[in-house]
């Protein structure tokens, strides 16, 4: 048996990491596209 304090606590902990790396991916992916999409246009030109 698991109160609903003792999962908010493990959230809250787990959370922030899982939070970060999410994150990261995501700036990664974006920056990579604008890339990409600055070179295609580049070529378009």
């Amino acid at each position: 048996f698991v109160n609903k304090f003792d999962v908010t606590l493990i959230t809250l902990f787990t959370l922030p990491d899982i939070y970060r790396e999410a994150h990261i991916n995501t700036a990664r992916a974006i920056a990579m596209g604008a890339i990409a999409m600055g070179a295609i246009i580049k070529e378009l030109l």
